[in-house]
């Protein structure tokens, strides 16, 4: 399950396919990255667990909410007012401008684990004892000393996602029946009215079935969705 939400053969037994027919493993294959594709830009995040170094503009604020969810744990977190990206002058986000973990930050943890460990469903990372840096100068059209949001000031590496083990069993049936749904309509032309997918453009029957079955998977999703405060 590498990479993916499920595999090959857990798709084929969902349809009930026997392992031994290879036929549409070239097609079906095809369907399944589509759907897992679709179903993360429709989520707004990946979803498959991954190391990320990040870059950040201090806002003021003591929360810097990490792009990717849910955060399994902070490897490490740099402040450097000259960073830029990592674009900098010298060797920018170097040990003088690390912080440390209990001390200078912490990681908003909540009740959902992932192999028995607390992660972070809101990727919230709170500034202990202070604020996320801002920039103070002078700017345009300003004569006083001013603040705005850091110029790339803050670097995050972090490791964020589902390990294969524990992507959640909704997730892999939503890709499952989506997949399916794809797969028999585009090869029978069952259930048509015009829905475009992925690059495939068919035709759907809007019965109540197919709008409570398309529901079901909306409603799934929606619960994996990015959440912007």
């Amino acid at each position: 399950m590498a990479n993916s939400l499920t595999d090959l053969a857990a798709l084929k037994s969902h349809m009930g396919i026997t392992t031994t027919d290879a036929a549409r493993d070239t097609r079906l294959s095809t369907i399944l990255d589509q759907v897992v594709s679709y179903m993360q830009r429709r989520i707004g995040r990946k979803l498959f667990e991954t190391t990320y170094t990040e870059y950040y503009k201090g806002s003021g604020s003591d929360t810097l909410l990490l792009r990717q969810t849910p955060v399994q744990s902070i490897t490490s977190v740099h402040v450097d007012p000259d960073g830029y990206w990592g674009q900098g002058p010298g060797t920018p986000y170097d040990t003088d401008d690390a912080l440390t973990e209990g001390t200078d930050f912490a990681l908003d943890l909540d009740d959902q684990l992932i192999s028995g460990t607390a992660v972070s469903t809101s990727g919230a990372l709170m500034r202990i004892g202070g604020v996320w840096s801002m920039e103070s100068g002078i700017y345009s059209n300003n004569v006083s000393q001013g603040t705005r949001p850091g110029l790339g000031n803050i670097k995050v590496v972090y490791v964020a996602g589902y390990p294969s083990a524990d992507i959640p069993p909704e997730l892999v049936l939503c890709a499952h029946q989506l997949t399916a749904t794809v797969f028999h309509e585009s090869a029978t032309g069952q259930s048509l009215k015009e829905k475009e997918f992925e690059g495939y453009r068919r035709e759907f029957f809007s019965a109540i079935e197919a709008k409570a079955r398309a529901a079901t998977f909306e409603d799934i999703l929606n619960q994996y969705a990015e959440v912007y405060f």
